[in-house]
This record gives structure tokens, sequence and C-alpha cells, in this order.
């Protein structure tokens, strides 16, 4: 799909949906930073029909996500760390029960 198409489908779907739902002008429509969407003949459009528009992921929201996606990862391995831990002490210890 290339930008054309694109202003096309917003043509086709996105403007009738509005005036379907009686929207006004009291809202965003939110797309990714995909070139067709952030295309200069795309805002353009957008301005032309006086879309208010912006896009979802800003650089910083990346970031956040790598950070957090990170931090999930160290604490899994943190957790999976302490179960094997657990296992280990709850199989010695029954050992030694045994034993005595």
């Amino acid at each position: 799909m290339d930008g054309a198409m694109y202003r096309e489908i917003l043509a086709n779907n996105l403007l009738p949906s509005v005036r379907a739902l009686k929207m006004g002008r009291g809202w965003v429509f939110q797309h990714d930073n995909d070139p067709k969407h952030t295309a200069r003949a795309t805002k353009e459009w957008l301005r032309k029909k006086h879309l208010k528009s912006q896009s979802v992921l800003q650089t910083g929201d990346v970031d956040g996500a790598k950070r957090l996606g990170r931090l999930s990862l160290m604490l899994s391995c943190i957790a999976m760390f302490l179960g094997v831990a657990v296992i280990i002490f709850i199989v010695v210890t029954e050992g030694i029960l045994k034993l005595k």
C-alpha cells in the first residue's frame, strides 16, 4: 500500500464514519509512524480536511517500551532462578530428612 491508497482509504472510510457517528470536531485521528502516514501528501490531505492527527508512537514511547521489556526479562530471569533455588532446597532438605 502506498500513500495515495492510504489517503483513498481514509476518504472512503474515515470521513463517512466520522459523519455517521456525528463525532463533530473534538476528536483526534491517531496513526503510527509508517511512511505513508507521515508523508507530506498525507499530512497535507489531513490538514485540508481539517482533521487533527497525531502519531501514536513517539520516540520516547519506543524507548520506554524497550526499557520495560528489559526489566520484564530481568524479572523473569530472577523468578526462574528463585524457582530453581526453591526446588533445589526442597530436594536437598527431603534428602536430609530421609537420611535421618
